[in-house]
């Protein structure tokens, strides 16, 4: 090592960032400055390619484009401002588009690098002066920022540059643990998962992120109190008066932070940083203390293979990447897990291209191939002995750099990035070719022989096309689509294709489950599908977009089989104990709920679905918002029912349980009645059945019926359709019956008691004691409910009991066959023949036996006849893209002149004005609030009774919703800003401007994203609408 240090301002700053010596120095001094480049018109030069010659070259380790775990994409314009957007589905079509990109800050400017923190929650933003500005993502909408962090007042510096930038693990303390799948393992013809877990690696922070300046200077912002960040800065020992071009930063399982410079003159620093917090202090900044591991690696290759040309040609090499890849943060048992690989140490990857300096430096020539020098981090730890001045403890880590074999690649690389969990790393040329590596070998990811093993993109039969004339690329978190700029500098989206190996050219392949490759194909979705639920934050949006991309529609049921197959055991789908405790895991597991909303995602970019397939599709987005009205409802009332803490002061006080803010308890009660309006929906379709069959002659014949209309109970006879997929798929009953639970236990809580017997509404008072509190208005709107519908809830509870299930749900064919069946309804909404006949086993036991519900009062047939919801109110409008059927959005009155105004209309609905309609427009369906369950923009009462106007817009009345005012003008409407699910459609205008922090937190996660688990975006009502 040399051990000659030299200070930063030793440097001749003005003399080593001169544009010309940069250049020189960077590609050995062969090609022209890029304003003499310019003004002598060597063929080829634009501004563009210049800029990225200098970003490969002199750039640093910084990103240009980068892809966040949310599915957020930023972006650094062409004008050194930074632009966002992400996938989103055009649900007229299908088809998985870009959103239009949203511009940051427009203050920003000569942005060099961008950084998401680990979660996707913080955009770390820095220019060419060392400014360092940060972005903290509104957790309500995916296209809106807080500006955490200005960067204005920052000492602007250009000789300091930043070159290499790292976000630490989002972890406060060393017994947080993360889990993955490593990979998907075919044994006894079944595919299964081999889960793995490790810790997050330290130095365990809140916030923190770390850059290293162009002069060797570290920096690193930090907050352990979620406040303001702080600076901490130290300077690199440099063997002399060195200017770098590159940095890589790692973390490491011992704490250490190791640290990689490159110099203009080739050479290659290594550094470890070791950072010590404070313990118990937020505001003290922490020690970095720095550990020289080697200085000048001569690391620049003497030659390349340069194939067919001279050597002569080949005057030298730049560097245009320096990566470290890090140790695994997953571990796992190799005794009894011995086919997974052993883990390996952090590895140095430096990246060069030859360059063939009698060529203009920007023309296709200039580089060549590409070699990779690999060091290894191999660390030591030694024991001295006592008569040698040791102590006989162990030492201090020794850590030195072991060369490994180089890697030559036949073109230049533009872009090498790593992916999730670590076992490959994505590595584009300047041809556009993507192609994924092992990072341990680093050689091509193939196919496993047997195709028995998937555990990465690289081993399933997709390849990305080649992207010419693209400056930057990055792929999504799960590699699944590839990100790229063009030349005019705007960020585009391009899926993978089918891989066929018999070179017959394909786009997208028709599946066959017998195939080896295409059952690989499917297992690889379904492991990075996988992945994802592990992360709370991360999306799955690219991963259904390069589905559409590979797979045809039709295959897309192999999809959704093996995604049940895999992940759940026949004890998942096959009931069990009926007890509440059992059914209550079910909504609140992560894995269903992710599951469904992939299942339902994989529905919406269906182009030419079947008849049951459109059964499949609506059964799901019920059961998703059924989850999502369960748990907002039932988390409520435990928080309710929290023990409250006693007043030391006055122990004999009674304590009052908690008040929920008004907004809060609307939305509450809305999805009370938005469920009973579900309930009625289906209690009138089963009563329908029965009614049919004994009176034919009143009814016009259920095949001869729209498909809209009978649901898919085209032989009237309860055997198929969609009521009979919720009344049979165990994941919809268990839903239905643990919601009928739910509001009979606050309704048993509050002493309401409801009979119909004798054709009367006999009902019991709310307990007084509840009289003006949450929970005796929560009670208050069940007891309403009950009474408005005719419908009871012993009677809710009794229509989805076990008992009332003709095969036991199990019997045939043992739990094995029950998972086959129970799967094949959700994929197919077909039916199983063992449950078709549930309804009518129902109707005759349940409802209209001699002890059955309307003997005993439990069901008045007048009252649920009055109060039939419309079925726009009960799909909340994903009937229309479920059925693929375009319906007008307006209707526009010719009678007279017309003032634009939107009548929001069903039946018996009106102005509410009093006065005549002046030609006015009108919408013919109302757009509904997924979360409140109400028509958009609509103020919801606060009274009791939803039938007694106030000033509510809208009066609700059981799934029947009648305009009491003027809405909004045509144009007011749709200039509104809503927030929109990017996967599904659905509209919110709920926390538009960010979290109602009164709202209880528990229950503020639930809000940030769409009941599909969609991510939101705010914009005007009219972007996400077909207006045709």
């Amino acid at each position: 090592m040399d051990s000659q240090v030299h200070q930063a301002g030793d440097i001749d700053v003005d003399n080593l960032f001169n544009e010309e010596n940069l250049n020189n120095a960077a590609l050995g001094g062969g090609i022209l400055s890029e304003n003499a480049m310019l003004q002598e018109g060597v063929f080829g030069s634009t501004p563009a390619q210049i800029e990225q010659l200098a970003d490969w070259t002199v750039g640093g380790s910084l990103s240009r484009l980068t892809w966040s775990r949310p599915g957020i994409i930023a972006s650094i314009t062409d004008d050194g401002t930074v632009e966002t957007s992400l996938q989103r589905l055009d649900t007229s079509t299908g088809k998985w588009l870009i959103s239009k990109p949203r511009l940051l800050d427009q203050a920003l400017e000569d942005v060099v690098g961008l950084a998401w923190s680990t979660t996707g929650g913080e955009l770390a933003v820095l220019d060419k002066k060392g400014r360092v500005n940060v972005f903290n993502l509104f957790p309500t909408a995916a296209n809106r920022f807080a500006h955490t962090r200005d960067g204005t007042a920052d000492q602007a510096d250009e000789s300091n540059q930043p070159i290499g930038l790292l976000w630490l693990s989002l972890s406060r303390n060393a017994q947080d643990k993360k889990k993955t799948v490593l990979e998907n393992v075919k044994e006894n013809g079944k595919w299964k998962h081999e889960h793995v877990e490790g810790g997050y690696h330290p130095p365990h922070a809140l916030r923190a992120f770390c850059f290293v300046g162009r002069t060797g200077s570290f920096n690193m912002l930090w907050t352990k109190d979620g406040g303001a960040f702080k600076f901490a800065t130290v300077e690199l020992p440099t063997p002399r008066a060195s200017v770098y071009t590159h940095a890589a930063i790692s973390q490491t399982p011992e704490g250490r932070l190791l640290v990689a410079l490159h110099d203009f003159t080739g050479d290659i620093s290594i550094y470890g940083v070791n950072i010590v917090f404070m313990t118990n202090d937020a505001q003290t900044p922490p020690t970095l203390n720095v550990e020289v591991i080697d200085h000048r690696i001569p690391a620049a290759p003497p030659y390349f293979d340069t194939g067919n040309q001279p050597a002569t040609m080949i005057d030298g090499c730049v560097l245009t990447h320096l990566h470290i890849h890090t140790e695994s943060e997953y571990s796992w048992d190799h005794v009894h897990k011995p086919h997974l690989p052993p883990k390996q140490p952090a590895t140095l990857l430096a990246v060069y291209s030859s360059c063939n300096n009698q060529m203009d430096a920007v023309s296709s020539g200039f580089f060549g191939t590409t070699v990779i020098k690999r060091w290894q981090f191999q660390q030591s730890q030694f024991q001295l002995h006592p008569r040698f001045g040791g102590n006989g403890s162990s030492e201090p880590i020794e850590t030195n750099m072991q060369p490994l074999a180089d890697i030559n690649i036949a073109a230049p690389v533009t872009n090498l990035q790593a992916m999730e969990p670590g076992n490959a790393i994505a590595i584009t040329t300047l041809d556009g070719t993507t192609t994924l590596y092992d990072p341990d070998t680093m050689k091509v990811i193939s196919p496993e022989p047997n195709h028995s093993i998937v555990s990465s993109v690289g081993q399933v039969n997709i390849d990305y096309p080649p992207l010419m004339n693209s400056p930057t690329q990055c792929l999504s978190p799960h590699a699944m689509i590839l990100a790229h700029t063009s030349p005019g500098g705007r960020v585009e989206l391009t899926a993978p294709k089918y891989r066929d190996y018999s070179n017959t050219a394909a786009n997208s392949r028709d599946l066959d489950s017998s195939n080896p490759q295409d059952e690989a194909l499917v297992a690889g979705y379904i492991l990075s599908f996988s992945r994802s639920c592990w992360h709370p934050n991360s999306t799955f949006d690219d991963i259904l977009a390069s589905i559409q991309s590979v797979i045809t529609t039709k295959s897309l049921v192999h999809i959704r089989r093996q995604l049940f197959t895999t992940l759940f055991q026949p004890k998942n789908l096959v009931p069990g104990p009926q007890n509440m405790s059992e059914l209550d895991k079910v909504p609140h597991s992560m894995i269903v709920y992710k599951a469904l909303a992939f299942h339902f995602g994989l529905f919406n970019t269906h182009h030419h679905p079947s008849k049951e397939e459109k059964l499949a599709h609506l059964w799901t987005w019920i059961v998703l918002n059924l989850r999502w009205s369960i748990v907002i409802i039932g988390d409520t009332y435990k928080s309710l029912h929290q023990p409250q803490q006693q007043n030391p002061q006055n122990p004999q006080a009674r304590q009052q349980p908690p008040q929920l803010p008004a907004q809060f308890l609307d939305l509450v009660t809305h999805n009370i009645r938005w469920v009973f309006a579900l309930y009625n929906f289906i209690i009138q379709s089963i009563l329908l059945t029965g009614d049919r069959q004994t009176h034919p002659d009143f009814f016009e014949p259920a095949p001869s019926l729209p498909f809209t209309e009978n649901l898919g109970d085209e032989n009237g006879d309860g055997t198929q359709g969609l009521i009979a997929l919720l009344m049979n798929c165990n994941w919809s009953r268990s839903f239905l019956l643990i919601m009928s639970r739910l509001m009979k236990a606050i309704a048993t809580k509050a002493a309401v008691n409801i009979n119909f017997a004798n054709g009367k509404s006999n009902q019991a008072g709310i307990n007084s004691s509840l009289s003006g509190t949450t929970l005796g208005r929560v009670a208050h709107t069940i007891q309403q409910c009950c009474l408005q519908h005719g419908i009871t809830v012993n009677a809710l509870e009794a229509l989805f009991d076990q008992k009332y299930h003709p095969d036991k749900w199990g019997d045939e064919g043992g739990n094995t066959a029950t998972l086959e069946r129970q799967v094949d309804m959700m994929v197919s909404g077909h039916v199983s023949k063992t449950y078709q006949d549930t309804i009518r086993n129902v109707l005759d036991n349940c409802v209209n036996g001699p002890e059955g519900l309307r003997a005993k009062g439990e069901l008045d047939r007048l009252k649920l006849m009055e109060e039939m919801p419309e079925t726009s109110y009960v799909f909340l409008n994903m009937d229309d893209i479920a059925f693929r059927e375009h319906r007008p959005l307006f209707t526009i009155d010719e009678r007279s002149g017309g003032d634009g105004i939107v009548d929001a209309f069903m039946e018996g609905g009106g102005d509410g004005m009093g006065g005549e309609h002046h030609g006015t427009t009108r919408l013919t369906r109302l757009l509904y609030d997924a979360h409140k369950k109400l028509p958009l923009f609509s103020q919801q009462s606060q009274a009791l009774n939803p039938a007694v106007p106030t000033t509510s817009t809208v009066q609700i009345t059981n799934g029947t919703v009648t305009v009491l005012h003027r809405i909004m003008s045509t144009e007011e409407l749709l200039a509104a800003q809503a927030r929109r699910c990017v996967r599904c459609g659905s509209l919110s205008d709920s926390n538009v401007e960010g979290v109602n922090k009164s709202w209880p937190r528990q229950l503020l996660q639930l809000m940030n994203r769409c009941v599909c688990d969609g991510s939101w975006i705010v914009e005007e009502v009219r972007e996400g609408l077909d207006l045709r």
